[in-house]
């Protein structure tokens, strides 16, 4: 053995050895407490049915001190006959319901001595739950129960003694101790105390106490009274006094009728608790009132939860959702189960619109301000719908935030009602605007023509021979013909303002370009041009009018605005799927880059030495725009330009 195996059995030993010692202290100290609380503890085996005593139990009950144990059969014959079941089936119950037991029960010592003893114990049970052994710590309790026996003796007594005094109960309720011989005078302390009166042995007589009664108990009082006196019996009676001071009190009178001559009973001021009682009555009546008011503002709440065409919800502090009204259940087509506990990402899907939603939420929780807000939400069935929110913060009685109420209202409709009428009204600005502007110009255009008439009239009036009245006539009238040009230009504008062209019909475009070429055969013939039709043409579906009068401004357009050569122009088309697009060419002088955007707006000139009101390009764009087609124009200065436009096939099945 080494000197570390050596020193860890000496160890060990030293541990026993102190095991022991501090076992054997423990022994010690608990026999020291049991004989100093004067009780025995006992060790009772239920497989050899031996029961172990400690060292006091002999002295207690007399038995023999050279056996420090007995057979259970040896420790029932000290036990009482009357008490033994009582014994043998508490002790069945603890083991069977593993409790502890408390029993108090008689046994008869060596010298035939009765005493009482108080045992408290419990089972003992093995690692298989079995019961083994039963434990029990006893103490003798005879000293108890002998006072316990002298009290009782002690009370009858009294209650034999109270029988044999006599006591009275005058008229108005009042009770104390004396004779009824004496005219209902008595003797009571606490009355005494009660109405002021220094000296408690004061005698109080029949019509003191009556007329202290308070006036509306007095009548009550004399009738309960004087029952109890006739039927005796137990009595109790609640009544108020009054006081010199004029202080109203009440009080509280029990007792019985003992003899003939009289009665037994006790007086108690009750006014606290009256008081302390029509508070709570108060308080209950208020309480009953608010609960009314709740309940009122509950089913308000309920009808408006129930009726609202408004989505209104209720979300806990993590976003989800705890409460839907039937109308959102409804309208998503969800039940609650597959609602609540959901935030909206969860339930509306990801990208759905459930993300902003969420930090929206998050915000109003954090900062404790409610806010209004627009959301777009995309339901499981694919529609996009606006809601108009207002959210605020749900807080708790403490005012901590613990979620957020929420009101949401579809304004999809009303959203797109107003969306129109934005358009509508920025349209309408830019009609105003145009027409600030087209008046302008016409001012502009109609006061210039009627500047010259005036001064040609002036002029002819101071003509002196016939040559001269001829040629001022001539020029007012060129004056007046352009002024009457002018105004039917400015009438066809204005009719090409019109949205909607209710008269469409096929129209070949090959006739229309006849008729052009016929309306336009003498500027054709004087500035030598030459118009090119394509064989191709195809037809058309739009107002034969206002084609013709499209086309034929173009047209008009080509051979005017030329230089030296003779103008040149061509018309062809193309196919654009439902659509056509015409092209119509020229050689002449072309548009320069800076002016091309303005060229279709109304009364722009960009070539002041060639006479013109503006209008054509104007009309010819609005005549295409109400085909639902686009007009545009390419352009080269020196050149020429080409202007193109699309306007829709024929019917189908009409003939190209």
């Amino acid at each position: 053995m080494d000197s570390r195996t050596a020193c860890n059995s000496e160890d060990s030993k030293t541990e026993i050895a102190g095991s022991k010692i501090a076992n054997r202290a423990s022994v010690e100290w608990l026999s020291l407490a049991l004989e100093s609380a004067k009780m025995q503890a006992y060790l009772w085996d239920l497989k050899t049915n031996v029961i172990l005593r400690s060292d006091q139990s002999s002295v207690e009950t007399r038995i023999d001190s050279d056996h420090d144990s007995w057979t259970y059969l040896e420790g029932t014959e000290y036990a009482h006959p009357d008490d033994l079941q009582a014994i043998q089936e508490q002790i069945n119950q603890a083991i069977k319901t593993h409790d502890d037991f408390r029993l108090e029960y008689r046994i008869r010592t060596s010298t035939g001595e009765i005493r009482w003893r108080l045992a408290k114990g419990r089972p003992i049970y093995n690692k298989q739950g079995e019961a083994t052994h039963v434990f029990s710590v006893t103490q003798d309790i005879t000293e108890r129960k002998e006072d316990e026996l002298l009290l009782k003796k002690q009370k009858r007594e009294l209650e034999i003694a109270k029988q044999q005094l006599t006591f009275t109960l005058d008229a108005a309720g009042i009770f104390a101790v004396t004779n009824l011989q004496l005219g209902y005078k008595m003797r009571c302390p606490e009355l005494c105390r009660i109405f002021g009166i220094e000296d408690e042995n004061t005698e109080l007589d029949q019509e003191f106490l009556r007329s202290r009664i308070h006036p509306d108990d007095r009548e009550r009082m004399r009738g309960e009274v004087e029952s109890n006196i006739l039927h005796g019996g137990l009595f109790e009676h609640e009544y108020r006094v009054v006081l010199p001071s004029g202080e109203v009190r009440w009080l509280f009178a029990k007792g019985t009728r003992t003899f003939e001559s009289g009665v037994f009973a006790t007086v108690q001021d009750l006014t606290s608790r009256k008081e302390m009682e029509q508070q709570i009555i108060q308080k209950n009546h208020e309480l009953e009132l608010a609960r009314k008011k709740v309940e009122e503002t509950s089913n308000i709440l309920n009808s408006i939860m129930a009726t609202s065409v408004d989505n209104i919800y209720v979300k806990d502090r993590s976003g989800r959702i705890v409460y839907c009204n039937p109308i959102t259940l409804k309208r998503i087509g969800k039940t609650e189960d597959d609602l609540y506990g959901k935030n909206d990402v969860e339930f509306l899907g990801p990208g759905n619109g459930g993300e902003e939603i969420l930090r929206t939420d998050e915000w109003i929780m954090n900062t404790g301000a409610g806010k209004s807000v627009e959301e777009w939400i995309t339901w499981c069935d694919g529609a996009r719908r606006l809601y108009l929110s207002e959210k605020a913060p749900q807080r708790d009685a403490s005012g901590n935030i613990i979620g957020l109420i929420g009101i949401s209202r579809d304004i999809t409709e009303r959203k797109n009602i107003e969306e129109q009428i934005k358009r509508k009204n920025q349209e309408l600005s830019r009609v105003n605007e145009k027409l600030k502007r087209f008046a302008a110009i016409v001012a502009h255009d109609l006061k210039n023509p009627l500047a010259s008439m005036s001064m040609g009239a002036d002029l002819l009036n101071r003509a002196k021979s016939m040559i001269e009245v001829d040629k001022r006539s001539k020029v007012i009238k060129d004056i007046a013909d352009r002024m009457a040009n002018l105004i039917d230009e400015l009438l066809l504008f204005a009719s090409s303002e019109t949205e909607e062209v209710k008269i469409k019909e096929p129209v070949r475009i090959h006739d229309l370009m006849n008729i052009v070429k016929s309306n336009l055969a003498s500027a054709i013939r004087q500035s030598h041009a030459k118009v090119e039709i394509s064989n191709n043409l195809p037809e058309v579906f739009g107002n034969p009018i206002l084609l013709l009068q499209l086309f034929q401004n173009l047209i008009a357009n080509g051979i005017k605005f030329q230089s030296e050569r003779s103008p040149i122009l061509k018309v062809t088309s193309q196919d654009a799927g439902t659509q056509i697009v015409i092209t119509i060419s020229d050689n002449g002088l072309g548009i320069s880059a800076a002016n091309v955007s303005e060229v279709f707006e109304p009364f722009r000139r960009f070539h002041s030495n060639i006479q013109g009101n503006g209008l054509g390009l104007s009309i010819c764009k609005k005549i295409v725009e109400q085909h639902g087609g686009e007009i545009w124009v390419e352009s080269k200065m020196g050149i020429g330009s080409q202007f193109s436009f699309t306007l829709p096939k024929g019917k189908p099945g009409s003939d190209i």
